[in-house]
């Protein structure tokens, strides 16, 4: 916590330095404040919701849990993660890089044909092969996430069924 206060105090001294990087706390402080933009006209004091538990929780006591989620997550990743800088070179294993080879993917479009997929079906495995979520196909083909899902067990249904 120290070091985000920290940072944050380095990012407002150096503001104007058109070279300086701006911390995670400089983000922290953007946050809480759209969290506050989001409720504008409320008093810090109005209840938001009322908990699982039937405590009313107020505007104040939501910002203040959403930063604590935002800061918790940023500190979990600062002792994760290790800095490039910091690596030497000498550890590192001896990796082959192999040239990009052209793929054909004529067996996988035959297989595609082959299955007699709907549109939104072709559309949601496109995505899936794009490296989507399925709440994210789901907002792509305006449809709910367990539509997208079914969507897959038809597929794997139906390839199931032709290649065994």
């Amino acid at each position: 916590m120290q070091k985000i206060y920290a940072d944050l105090y380095a990012d407002i001294k150096h503001k104007n330095d058109i070279n300086h990087v701006f911390s995670d706390g400089y983000d922290l402080v953007h946050e809480g404040a759209l969290f506050l933009c989001e409720h504008y006209g409320k008093h810090i004091n109005d209840v938001l919701y009322c908990s699982n538990k039937g405590k009313a929780i107020t505007v104040r006591t939501a910002c203040i849990r959403k930063m604590m989620k935002l800061i918790n997550l940023n500190t979990r990743d600062y002792y994760r993660h290790t800095d490039i800088d910091n690596i030497k070179g000498e550890n590192e294993p001896l990796i082959e890089i192999r040239e990009e080879t052209d793929n054909d993917y004529t067996r996988c479009d035959e297989i595609v044909e082959n299955l007699n997929l709907t549109d939104n079906m072709k559309l949601a495995l496109e995505c899936r092969m794009a490296g989507l979520s399925y709440p994210e196909i789901g907002r792509i083909l305006n449809r709910v996430q367990s539509t997208v899902y079914e969507y897959f067990i038809k597929m794997r249904a139906r390839y199931t069924a032709i290649y065994g």
